[in-house]
C-alpha cells in the first residue's frame, strides 16, 4: 500500500532529523495541524465522524507535546480510527521531502491537470472552489463522488459508484483525505481510463517514489508559510476550513 511505502521514508527522515519530538498538535472540527520540535509543520482534514467521539476504542491523548513523531507516524492508515490516521499524516505531512520536488509547479490540481474539451471529469470529494470553476464549463462533464453530501447538486454522484464511473473519465481529481480512510490505492486503481489523475488538498502526502506505478500522475498538496504559522493554527483550532486555511499554505503541483 502506498501509505506503507510513505510511512518508512518518514520515519528514515525523522531518523536522519536525530529524532524529533512534538512541539504542539491542535485538533479542529475540521483539520488536524502538527509541529514537530525542529519547526516543522503539517496539516491534515479531520472526518466528521471523530470530531465528538474516539473511534475503535481509541482514546485521544490530551497533550502530544514530547511525543515521538516516529510513534505517530505508525498512526497513519489506522483502521479502527480515522483521528488517529489523521494525526498520524500530519505528522508525516510536516517532514514531506520537499527538496525532492524542485520541479513543483505553483497550481492546484485541476489546473495541473490540463482539463480540455469534451473530457469526463471526476471529482473524487467535494471540493466548493473547484466545483464552482469546473461547474460553470458547458465543455466537459463533471461527475462529483461523494459520500453523504445533503445539499442536491446536478453533478453529484454516490461514492458506491466510483468502480463504475471512474474508469470512464479522462481526467480524476481526488482528495488527499483518500489516505487517512485507506481508500487511496483502491481508488487509483479504477482509473484506468485518465489521461492524468491528480491526488489533490492539503492532506495530500507528498512523498512521490510512494505512488510509482499507482496509475497517480500529479500530487497537488500544500505546504505552510512559515510566516503564518501561528496564524494556520489559530485558523484550525477555531474550526475553520477551505479558504480560511489555504490563505496560510501555499499550494504546489509536481508531476509524476
Amino acid at each position: 500500500m502506498i501509505i506503507d511505502k510513505i510511512k518508512i521514508q518518514a520515519l528514515e527522515i525523522d531518523r536522519k532529523a536525530g529524532g524529533l519530538e512534538v512541539k504542539r498538535i491542535v485538533l479542529g472540527a475540521k483539520y488536524l495541524a502538527a509541529e514537530l520540535s525542529d519547526g516543522r509543520c503539517g496539516l491534515s482534514f479531520r472526518f466528521n465522524s471523530d470530531v465528538f467521539e474516539a473511534s475503535g476504542g481509541w482514546m485521544c491523548p490530551a497533550d502530544f507535546s514530547g511525543m515521538k513523531a516516529a510513534e505517530l507516524i505508525c498512526w497513519a492508515g489506522d483502521s479502527r480510527s480515522l483521528l488517529k490516521s489523521g494525526i498520524g499524516i500530519s505528522v508525516i505531512n510536516a517532514l514531506a521531502p520537499w527538496d525532492e520536488m524542485d520541479s513543483r509547479e505553483g497550481k492546484g490540481g485541476a489546473e495541473a491537470a490540463g482539463i480540455k474539451a469534451g473530457d469526463v471529469v471526476g471529482m473524487v470529494g467535494f471540493f466548493p472552489p473547484l466545483v464552482r470553476m469546473l461547474g460553470d464549463r458547458d465543455d466537459i462533464e463533471l461527475r462529483i463522488f461523494e459520500r453523504g453530501f445533503r445539499e442536491p447538486h446536478p453533478c453529484l454522484y454516490p461514492d458506491w459508484s466510483e468502480y463504475r464511473l471512474l474508469p470512464e473519465c479522462d481526467i480524476v481529481i481526488m482528495t488527499g483525505t483518500s489516505g487517512i480512510n485507506s481508500t487511496l490505492d483502491q481508488m487509483l486503481s479504477w482509473c484506468t481510463g485518465a489521461r492524468q489523475v491528480s491526488v489533490t488538498g492539503p492532506s495530500t502526502m507528498m512523498y512521490p517514489s510512494a505512488y510509482e506505478g499507482t496509475g497517480a500522475t500529479i500530487l497537488a498538496g500544500a505546504r505552510y508559510l512559515p510566516n503564518k504559522k501561528d496564524e494556520m493554527f489559530d485558523a484550525v483550532g477555531t474550526g475553520r476550513c477551505g479558504a480560511e486555511i489555504l490563505q496560510f499554505l501555499e499550494k504546489f503541483a509536481f508531476r509524476l
